[in-house]
């Protein structure tokens, strides 16, 4: 998929899909450069990326139904996605990304609370998987403030109803997330809907992610 999207002469092809700039003077979201980092891992450790995330990853967690693809699930595990049309809520088929790992890694509510207490390094032992360390890279600002206001490897800038978080947030057809993590990074908060992104929608949950950030605080 890669090399139809970025080589010339490729399936996908379109000059489009570079910026014209030097490196660090111009900032884009970019699922495709996500894709290329998975590559990345990919080749150097001569392992399928859903493998190697397995192994290195989900599995040391005790993460063991979270993947990449629908044709690793279980018949009817999966939350049905919905689209709001006239009035009624539309059931929508499952769908997939060609370009893993940029999204569509599915699992459940209570495997992502560990993913993301991992990630903020408190996971100590056997289960450990970032250091203290590796946490502050890759939540250090990557882009100077004048080109974006903030990213981080992966997390960015993000909007709750009254306050800027660093989190990230992801949207696509029956599917509206949002993680985003306390002002002193201690702490995460995840929202997880089934259905489309509309403005009622995202309004909604940016305001519960406001108040889950309120109750973590006083849950202390």
């Amino acid at each position: 998929m890669l090399k139809g999207y970025l080589v010339e002469g490729g399936s996908a092809y379109s000059p489009k899909s570079f910026l014209k700039g030097k490196p660090g003077t111009k900032w884009d979201y970019s699922n495709i450069a996500i894709a290329l980092a998975g590559y990345i891992v990919q080749h150097v450790s001569k392992q399928e990326f859903p493998a190697y995330v397995a192994a290195n990853v989900l599995e040391p967690l005790g993460i063991l139904n979270a993947h990449w693809y629908l044709r690793d699930f279980a018949p009817d595990v999966l939350a049905t996605p919905y689209q709001y049309e006239k009035g009624e809520f539309v059931a929508l088929p499952q769908q997939g990304y060609p370009d893993v790992p940029a999204g569509m890694l599915r699992c459940s509510a209570s495997d992502l609370a560990k993913a993301l207490h991992a990630m903020l390094g408190q996971e100590t032992g056997s289960k450990a998987i970032l250091s203290q360390a590796a946490v502050r890279n890759m939540l250090r600002r990557q882009v100077d403030r004048k080109i974006y206001p903030y990213q981080g490897l992966c997390w960015t800038e993000e909007e709750t109803a009254t306050r800027k978080a660093v989190g990230h947030t992801g949207s696509d057809n029956g599917a509206l997330n949002m993680v985003v993590l306390s002002k002193d990074k201690s702490q995460a908060v995840a929202v997880l809907m089934n259905i489309d992104g509309t403005d009622e929608n995202r309004k909604f949950r940016a305001s519960v992610a406001d108040d889950l950030l309120v109750g973590a605080k006083l849950a202390r």
